[in-house]
């Protein structure tokens, strides 16, 4: 594959020979080495009809490929498709942390090349405000925090506050909204719902859930025990990770419970992709009884319903 990519100048020939893979009989490490070279040999027409064929082949690798599928379609200046992708992907209700932040920036580079002052299907401040206040659909919910990040967010402190009360609102929206705010340097106490109980929180004096000992601590230790033989399941380790802490926000995890939360995410992740690793494996790696993180489990499988 790689002597014909490198020694082919007509991407059309390239085509033609993508068209005859049998690609449901690829190994998906096989197709991602195919969407790499023809990204890296910037066959990017070549790269866009590939992956559209191959998409949902891909299990572990769907963001990196949605990613290089967006940097191809704004190579050839197809920014109109690019966006399109781009704000399907962002009003998902999951995805990972490092993608949504990439994702976002190709955005920004789409609005940079077309001269748009605003993101895709920019909000006026009434519809901003009515979905802060109103409403329970999370896409909505997403995109407008999405703009707010592009806006002056001191404009809708009350309508934040009230937000930041709504008991119906998923925790890890409210998470990425204090994120917003902390970046915009907000000096304000805001009264916060989390699951009935109330905290005051300030955004200035919080911290971003990557840079906490809880969220360091637990990912250094999936990633000692994940990386290296599932670094696909270690990276969605890692948003479990942001999702749980997400879900406790504004509570931290004590340091005796860094373990158990590693071994509790790595036992879900062990039954969801059934990983050949046995419940006394586990124990013998984090030091802890199965036991002891039925709880933890239970926590991380509601803080991943999104």
């Amino acid at each position: 594959m790689k002597k014909i990519i490198e020694s082919s100048s007509s991407e059309e020939d390239i085509i033609v020979f993508l068209n005859n893979i049998d690609i449901k009989d690829k190994e998906e490490s096989e197709l991602i080495n195919i969407v790499n070279l023809l990204y890296e040999h910037s066959k990017y027409n070549a790269c866009i009809h590939f992956i559209n064929l191959s998409l949902d082949y891909f299990k572990n690798n769907y963001y990196e490929v949605v990613f290089i599928l967006t940097k191809c379609l704004i190579e050839i200046k197809d920014f109109k498709r690019a966006g399109e992708i781009l704000k399907e992907e962002l009003s998902m209700p999951y995805i990972p942390y490092k993608y949504e932040e990439l994702f976002i920036s190709l955005v920004a580079e789409i609005n940079a090349n077309t001269n748009e002052q605003a993101k895709p299907s920019a909000l006026t401040k009434e519809e901003i405000t009515s979905i802060l206040l109103l409403s329970d659909n999370y896409d909505s919910i997403l995109q407008v925090i999405i703009e707010l990040d592009s806006l002056n967010t001191r404009n809708y402190l009350s309508e934040i506050a009230e937000f930041f009360l709504r008991d119906n609102i998923k925790n890890f929206f409210k998470v990425m909204l204090v994120d917003v705010l902390r970046k915009q340097m907000v000096n304000h106490e805001f009264k916060y719902d989390n699951n009935g109980n109330i905290y005051k929180i300030n955004p200035i004096e919080s911290s971003d859930l990557l840079t906490t000992s809880s969220y360091l601590e637990v990912e250094t230790l999936l990633r000692e025990n994940l990386a290296i033989k599932h670094p696909d399941i270690y990276e969605v380790a890692r948003q479990l990770l942001v999702l749980y802490l997400s879900y406790k926000w504004p509570l931290t995890l004590e340091e005796d419970e860094h373990s158990k939360i590693a071994h509790a995410i790595h036992y879900y992740l062990k039954d969801l992709y059934s990983l050949d690793l046995s419940d006394v494996a586990l124990e013998e790696i984090y030091g802890n009884e199965t036991s002891q993180i039925k709880g933890f489990i239970a926590c991380i499988e509601k803080a991943g319903s999104l």
